[in-house]
This record gives structure tokens, C-alpha cells and sequence, in this order.
């Protein structure tokens, strides 16, 4: 699955172009101080590296939740949609839900071992 129609991808490949060395060191030191700034999250983004927390997936998969149950696969699937500049990975957003899970910010309705595709996912309920 791609985030382009396939008719864009061969005008995608025409566009690469091999870097010079100038820009190659340029890349080279943009990524050293990406590694030493130790963020979560690693983007690349408008020709530079961008430095981001959990809270990048973690907002929008807390906004996809309601008080009524519903699948995960469906809530993680919204985040996916709505991602620019970043993919979160059905894997990654499983394991970011259920870290939501034990800090008590999601409630899930199978153990969170268990496989997504099966799981049920709301917000925590206030008694």
C-alpha cells in the first residue's frame, strides 16, 4: 500500500537526482545532530530533519477514541489517515495504544497482548 495513486509514482522516480558532495555532508551533519538530539520520533520533512515526542501519535489516537467501544484497528486506521509527514506503522500505533493503556489514558477490552485486529479500544470511564 502506498500514500500516492500509482500514476504519481513514476514521476516521483524521475524527480531523484544524485547528490553532490557538498550536500551529502550537509545531510551527513543534519543527521548527527538529529541522532544526538535522542527525540522519539525522527521525521524528514521540507528538506530537513524534524525532532518530535510520542505526543505526535498519542494526540490523535487519544481524539480518535469515544466512551463507547470500538476496534482499534478502526481508531488506528484514522490516525493513519490523517498522518502528513509521518506514517505511524499499524505495529507502532498498537504499541502506542497500548502504553496508552497501562498509563490509564485507554481502556482495552482483551489483555493487550492480544492481537489488534481483535482488540476494542474507548477512553477510560469516570466512576
Amino acid at each position: 500500500m502506498s500514500l500516492r495513486r500509482p500514476e504519481e509514482l513514476p514521476a516521483l522516480y524521475q524527480q531523484r537526482q544524485r547528490l553532490d558532495a557538498n550536500r551529502r555532508a550537509v545531510l551527513a551533519e543534519q543527521w548527527l545532530q538529529a541522532t544526538h538530539h535522542n527525540a522519539a520520533i525522527r521525521t524528514w520533512y521540507a528538506g530537513s530533519f524534524q525532532h518530535h515526542e510520542h505526543a505526535m501519535v498519542d494526540k490523535p489516537l487519544l481524539q480518535a477514541c469515544t466512551a463507547e467501544w470500538q476496534p482499534l484497528a478502526r481508531v488506528m486506521a484514522s490516525v493513519m489517515a490523517q498522518s502528513d509527514g509521518f506514517f505511524p506503522t499499524d505495529f507502532f500505533l498498537h504499541w502506542r495504544a497500548r502504553e496508552l493503556a497501562q498509563a490509564g489514558l485507554l481502556e482495552l477490552a482483551l489483555p493487550m497482548a492480544c492481537a489488534y485486529p481483535e482488540q476494542q479500544v474507548r477512553l477510560p470511564t469516570t466512576h
